[in-house]
């Protein structure tokens, strides 16, 4: 009669094994995935978030709150115009942190993709409110005729679109141009 008990015991010990070093395999290359995409799934990862959650909230906290270091009233008026007069308490109220750094967030990508000043637009510097007409551009500075008949010249990074363009002056401009 055979008797495969001792065969068995055999078996159960390779399964063991077998399992033992897969385990250790999985382990081992969990832990490798782990060190190669870091923050996942840690402590770690959600302290990273938190942080940054942090450093962005703040960030528009400053940009709201620093009268003129980022964002003049007709700025602000711009991105939380939901009335006649954007004060900076009532953004703060109103808004929670996500919809203000979700509104700036659009405003300055719509800035960025505005940034390239061109003859025809108009224009206002934080120095000084009054809007312009950018009539050249020559180089890095725009000049720009100014609504009492004079012009005058700033670096195109101070200038910010209005979103107008006066189409007559890039007439007049052009006019003269084909007659020259």
């Amino acid at each position: 009669m055979k008797d495969y008990k001792h065969i068995e015991h055999m078996r159960n010990l390779n399964d063991s094994l077998i399992w033992e070093r897969m385990k250790r395999c999985y382990d081992y290359g969990y832990e490798d995935g782990k060190a190669d995409t870091p923050f996942t799934d840690t402590e770690e990862a959600e302290k990273t978030a938190y942080e940054r959650g942090l450093n962005e909230a703040w960030d528009a906290a400053r940009k709201i709150a620093q009268t003129y270091a980022h964002f003049t009233c007709y700025d602000l008026n711009r991105i939380f115009g939901d009335r006649d007069s954007v004060g900076r308490k009532m953004i703060f109220e109103e808004y929670t942190p996500q919809d203000a750094i979700r509104k700036i967030k659009e405003y300055e990508d719509k800035q960025k993709q505005d940034a390239e000043i061109k003859v025809g637009y108009e224009v206002y510097n934080i120095d000084r409110k009054n809007k312009r007409i950018v009539t050249a551009i020559d180089g890095d500075k725009a000049i720009q005729l100014c609504s009492n008949g004079k012009y005058t010249v700033d670096n195109i990074d101070t200038l910010h679109w209005t979103g107008r363009e006066d189409l007559r002056i890039k007439k007049v401009l052009e006019n003269i141009t084909n007659e020259v």
